[in-house]
This record gives structure tokens, sequence and C-alpha cells, in this order.
């Protein structure tokens, strides 16, 4: 095999690992990662954020069938960008 083959291979592989471990992210996770990225600890209110309760007790969260389904943090202090993950909350209807 020539070795631009292997090469090409080599970066599919990679490439479809990178987006099938974005999908497999819990909206747990995709959480923490805004958290994380928009210095969560010192958001006005972030109470229970990053605890194992569930997703609809944490503040601005709501959901629906266990899945995030609204984000209302507006006005919380949030500081950074919002991570790509983001987007990976299929069932998300507002930000």
């Amino acid at each position: 095999m020539s070795k631009k083959f292997l090469l090409f291979s080599a970066f599919v592989l990679f490439f479809c690992s990178v987006l099938q471990s974005q999908q497999s992210l819990t909206d747990r996770e995709i959480l923490m990662e805004l958290y994380n990225a928009t210095d969560g600890p010192n958001w006005k209110n972030n109470t229970n954020w990053g605890s194992n309760l569930p997703l609809d007790q944490w503040h601005g969260v709501a959901t629906s069938g266990n899945r995030v389904v609204h984000l209302i943090l507006g006005n919380n202090h949030l500081s950074g960008s919002i991570p790509a993950s983001i987007g990976n909350l299929t069932k998300l209807e507002s930000l």
C-alpha cells in the first residue's frame, strides 16, 4: 500500500474516533464542559452544578425524559467561550 493511502486511512480513523467520542458524551458531561469553560465556580448561581443530583435540579437546567431541553443561564455571569460540545445536546430547544 502506498504511504499516502496509509496516512489518509489513519487520518480518517482518527477523525471518526474524535467524532464518536464527542457524540458519546452524556448531557451531564456536556454541561460540565460548559461549566468549566465559562468559569462555573464564579457564576452568580451554580447551585447543584457538578453534583450527582438529577440535571433538572441544577440551576438553570430543564429536562424532559432525562435529556436537557432548556438552559436558562442569562445574567449568571458566565465568562468564556461556549464549548462546541453544546451542539451535542440533541434535545436542546433553547439556550
